[in-house]
């Protein structure tokens, strides 16, 4: 019929709460992983949220930086125009004053020396050459340097602008969940509903609570055991009732079975006994007949007499009329092995 008994029902709801326990612990260190994952991913973000924000400052310093060096470059180019428009006006100035110095002596020049010969001396102006002392003529004015060309200022060149922030490493994530879950107060139900299944199970047999983690088992309890279901039996769509009846009708043969072998044992020992044990001699029988009239030594019965021995013989008993009455079938069942 594929029930299998599996022993004490106690020790097998012990055994599936221990199986229950390394999912438990496997469930837990998960929910401690994930707990650090999740403390290392907000310490990922507010890293990368702190990098971006130093990025931003430093991207907004790179373009004030720029903004002004552009803004000081047209200043310079004006400064420096402006400083050669200057030197240019100076030297004008000194030009202009040269010139006029250099007319201003050429005119006292003119004015003191008005016709001078070829040779320079109003006393010998045919000669070739003399020695009179001949006026100066004065020197044309150097013209000064002229300024030189303002250079223009070299272009602004732009700063380098920052590095992009580096994000950093992620952290690893946990592993996948070890199937459905499963925490200590799961297994506190699971236990107390195995006690509550053993308990009912003294009065009929009980369907085993399913597992935390949603495994059920063919296991039935039944007056302090478990009983397996096979296979082949519970593909076949019972209905508890059925199978309740089912798991009876095994206890139920079962208990016949046993109960004729222990008739059957039982009857094997009293006949070795009853063939081992002394025949009571005949005049004892006689003796005892006469002296109970052959009659129960109880009811008075006169059917069914047997010879019984008031101390057994395995107690210690003797096969003397003293310890031999008559009894009736009935009442030598009902009294048994006892001494009276």
């Amino acid at each position: 019929m594929s029930i299998q008994k599996m022993g004490p029902a106690r020790g097998w709801a012990a055994n599936r709460v221990e199986e229950m326990s390394p999912l438990r612990r496997r469930w837990e260190d998960y929910a401690s992983q994930s707990a650090e994952y999740e403390r290392q991913m907000a310490e990922h973000k507010q890293q990368m949220a702190e990098r971006k924000a130093e990025y931003q400052r430093q991207m907004t310093e790179h373009e004030r930086r720029v903004a002004g060096q552009k803004a000081a470059y047209p200043r310079q180019m004006a400064e420096r125009e402006a400083e050669y428009q200057r030197q240019m006006a100076e030297h004008e100035r000194k030009v202009a004053g040269q010139k006029a110095e250099y007319e201003q002596k050429m005119a006292e020049y003119q004015r003191q020396n008005p016709q001078l010969p070829p040779s320079g001396c109003l006393s010998h102006p045919n000669a070739i050459a003399c020695s009179c002392p001949k006026p100066v003529r004065p020197d044309p004015p150097v013209r000064p340097i002229a300024p030189i060309s303002p250079i223009s200022p070299t272009p602004p060149i732009s700063p380098t602008p920052p590095t992009p922030p580096i994000s950093p490493i992620l952290p690893r994530p946990p592993m996948e969940p070890p199937g459905p879950f499963v925490g200590a107060e799961d297994i506190r139900h699971f236990e107390q509903r195995l006690k509550d299944a053993i308990h009912a199970s003294e009065r009929d047999p009980v369907r085993a609570p399913r597992q935390p983690d949603g495994f059920s088992r063919y296991t039935w309890f039944f007056k302090g055991e478990a009983v397996e279901i096979g296979v082949p039996l519970a593909r076949k769509n019972y209905s508890d009732e059925q199978l309740q009846l089912l798991i009876l009708e095994h206890y139920d043969r079962e208990r016949r079975r046993f109960e004729k072998l222990k008739q059957l044992y039982k009857s094997d020992s009293v006949q070795q006994d009853s063939q081992r044990r002394e025949r009571i001699p005949e005049q004892v029988r006689i003796a005892v007949w006469r002296r109970d009239d052959g009659r129960c030594g109880r009811c008075g019965s006169r059917e069914k007499l047997e010879y019984d021995h008031i101390v057994p013989i395995s107690r210690g008993g003797s096969n003397t009329a003293r310890n031999i009455e008559l009894l009736c079938e009935q009442c030598n069942r009902a009294k048994g092995d006892r001494v009276e």
